[in-house]
């Protein structure tokens, strides 16, 4: 039986490449034609088994596109045939203990406002310091430097400094989570109720709350405001208000215990030498040797108002540049406050040289051999 003609068998292979070609672009749902030329498989290789194979179309310059095109397409549709649901970004949870050590499963929501909320009150008590120094540059005679200096200026600096030194605390307390240092073993404090949120908030409360009663201060001496003496008190009485409240401002973080065991650190400094010396106690102590200013600024806020001094001193007078009745208690021409402010002034000295000896006492009766020789680690 004579053999077909050869240009009709390579006319059969190429129909059964384009067949394949299609059932394999089908799954792309674009047109094969424009994929697949004539006599080329889907690996654009030709399927002609002639000597003479019939010359293959070249591809269209759009091919790649119209792949990318299909390939978007398919997995529209793949997601709206499951129905797919994307959860906002907000509603997503994750598992953080927002600065303690008990890990809870939290909002992503809940994560951003907690540190948006942190930045916004740094920023805040940022932005009235600088409107607090321009107001001193921009001084008057009526409300100069001398009016803030001459009584209330201890009050102000010791608010400040507690306010100042808690951030820093907070900040430390961050350095060492972030470092893997566990500073609840260190300090021997509760990892759930020393938490840097609840530091960094309650310092940063009170820095914005000094610093506008410091600024609305300046402007009663400028005779913008009324009242000038209401706003130092105010300072005082609210920062003390908020330190000894026996409940949680913050209940989340259990602040009230936080400011307990803050309390219970700083009696045991005040008590140095009576009490065994712990790390967190002597590290209270080196702080307060590195503001000793705090303790002569608390003497005189306590004797201007214990005296009643504060509420004696009249209004400020700018040609004699002094309060109209002046101090006369609380100065250096009394011994009991000369005496008070020596003793004061070396006092965190004196505390943490107490410390020390009585860790060096404990050890030589624990018979630590460290402290047998005490002479070369008097320097600790």
């Amino acid at each position: 039986m004579p053999s077909p003609p050869a240009e009709l068998t390579t006319r059969a292979e190429t129909t059964e490449a384009e067949r394949s070609c299609v059932a394999d672009e089908n799954a792309w749902t674009h047109p094969p034609s424009i994929i697949c030329p004539p006599g080329a498989d889907s690996s654009g290789s030709s399927s002609s088994s002639s000597e003479t194979p019939t010359p293959a179309r070249p591809s269209s310059p759009a091919a790649p596109i119209m792949r990318t095109i299909a390939s978007v397409g398919s997995m529209l549709e793949s997601l709206q045939s499951s129905k797919a649901t994307v959860a906002p970004v907000a509603s997503l949870k994750l598992y953080d203990g927002l600065g303690s050590d008990q890990v809870r499963e939290i909002t992503v929501d809940r994560l951003k406002w907690a540190f948006f909320s942190l930045g916004l009150r740094a920023g805040v008590a940022s932005t009235l310091f600088v409107l607090l120094v321009g107001f001193v540059i921009a001084g008057s005679e009526t409300a100069s430097v001398e009016a803030i200096a001459a009584l209330y200026y201890p009050l102000f600096r010791a608010m400040l400094l507690l306010s100042y030194f808690g951030i820093l605390f907070g900040v430390l307390l961050f350095a060492w989570k972030r470092c893997g240092i566990d500073y609840t073993a260190i300090l021997g404090v509760d990892g759930g109720r020393t938490n840097v949120h609840a530091v960094v908030r309650a310092s940063t409360s009170l820095m914005g709350l000094n610093f506008s009663a410091f600024v609305l201060y300046w402007l009663a001496l400028l005779r913008i405001v009324p009242h000038a003496h209401a706003w130092p008190a105010s300072a005082l009485l609210l920062t003390l208000a908020y330190l000894l409240w026996p409940f949680d401002h913050m209940a989340e973080w259990s602040d009230a215990a936080q400011r307990a065991d803050c309390a219970r650190c700083v009696g045991r400094v005040l008590l140095a030498g009576l009490v065994p010396t712990t790390f967190a106690s002597s590290f209270v102590a080196d702080i307060l040797t590195s503001m000793p200013k705090l303790f002569i600024d608390l003497l005189q806020t306590s004797c201007i108002y214990l005296s009643g001094e504060a509420l004696r001193s009249g209004d400020w007078d700018p040609q004699r540049r002094a309060f109209e009745r002046g101090l006369s208690v609380c100065t250096g021409d009394t011994p009991a406050y000369r005496h008070a402010f020596a003793l004061f002034s070396v006092l965190p000295f004196v505390l943490r040289a107490l410390q020390c000896g009585r860790q060096l006492r404990d050890a030589t009766a624990a018979g630590s051999p460290e402290w047998r020789g005490p002479a070369p680690h008097i320097a600790k």
